[in-house]
């Protein structure tokens, strides 16, 4: 995939329609998710007088994004994420109405993410990381942050 960041400019990876989003287990409505090479935005309503956009989250302040296909704590198939805010971290919960398309939001978060990596205080490309070597560990690889960053196209 191409770099799509140029300077400021924000250029869509995914526009989808009619998607649920919950902040915690709360649904706060139904709109339209957006996702850059800079941000998640999610705008609800579906006229143009309605649509504001209520969520706008930085590709650094999501822990961890996953697909979420186990309806026993949550009853719908969703994208999963940990947002971090100051007193804390908040799970967001974004349901397409389709759910085949899962896979699609999950693909397009993947690549914004990759474009907006994690930097140590050296400005370097924080490739030793404890959640890396536990993604490392859960899925039985041996040599933790430097397998996950070559699975997610990151170079040692």
């Amino acid at each position: 995939m191409a770099n799509l960041v140029e300077g400021s400019v924000e250029k869509s990876l995914l526009d989808l329609n009619e998607v649920e989003f919950y902040s915690e287990e709360k649904l706060i409505g139904m709109g339209n998710l957006r996702i850059t090479n800079k941000s998640i935005v999610w705008i609800k309503g579906k006229s143009a007088v309605e649509n504001t956009v209520q969520y706008k989250l930085s590709y650094y302040d999501v822990i961890l994004h996953a697909i979420s296909r186990e309806t026993d704590s949550f009853p719908k198939e969703c994208i999963y994420c940990q947002v971090d805010e100051n007193v804390g971290s908040r799970e967001i919960r974004i349901v397409p109405k389709v759910a085949s398309l899962l896979d699609t939001v999950y693909q397009a978060i993947c690549d914004g993410s990759r474009l907006n990596p994690d930097f140590d205080e050296d400005g370097n490309v924080n490739e030793n990381c404890e959640a890396l070597d536990g993604l490392a560990c859960m899925l039985g690889l041996t040599s933790g942050a430097e397998r996950v960053n070559s699975a997610v196209g990151f170079s040692s």
